[in-house]
């Protein structure tokens, strides 16, 4: 089992019905094919986490890098994931309004976007590795504590 985190930036405008519309298209799709995790957009960018057999999530991050509605900015993936994370979240669309205690979604998408501008602008190659190398750790610590949370966001 494989587990994704990314970020990207719409290219297109998404209000409010469209979001609604795009999480439970996306909701209905990942039950039928065992993905669970979440979506959260806010400020143009998306974030994402989503889980589940390593081939489907394959084929899912293919398909989400094709959408034209959106860039992928930055992707971390966590191979040999053990257990879910979001065991009942077919694809939860989460708020501002359930985040503001953990905060976490804008330290998320501020980091990833931070460290897609930092990696490959540096003039020392071993620093893009040394930064590459620290981020997942940090990254996961991240949806580790939002997937400690969910019960109080309650079940999708």
């Amino acid at each position: 089992m494989r587990g994704v985190v990314y970020v990207s930036e719409a290219l297109v405008y998404f209000d409010k019905m469209a979001l609604e519309s795009l999480a439970a298209e996306a909701a209905a799709l990942n039950f039928d094919r065992g993905i669970t995790g979440y979506l959260y957009f806010e400020k143009d960018r998306f974030v994402q986490y989503v889980e589940g057999d390593d081939d489907i999530i394959d084929e899912l991050m293919e398909t989400i890098r094709r959408d034209k509605r959106h860039r992928v900015l930055h992707t971390v993936v966590e191979h040999d994931l053990k257990e879910r994370r979001f065991p009942s979240w077919h694809m939860r669309q989460l708020h501002r309004k359930e985040l503001l205690d953990v905060k976490l979604e804008h330290l998320l998408t501020d980091y990833l976007v931070y460290l897609d501008s930092k990696v490959d602008t540096e003039d020392d190659p071993a620093d893009d590795e040394d930064l590459e190398s620290k981020y997942p750790t940090l990254i996961w610590g991240m949806v580790n504590r939002l997937s400690d949370l969910r019960g109080k966001l309650g079940a999708y």
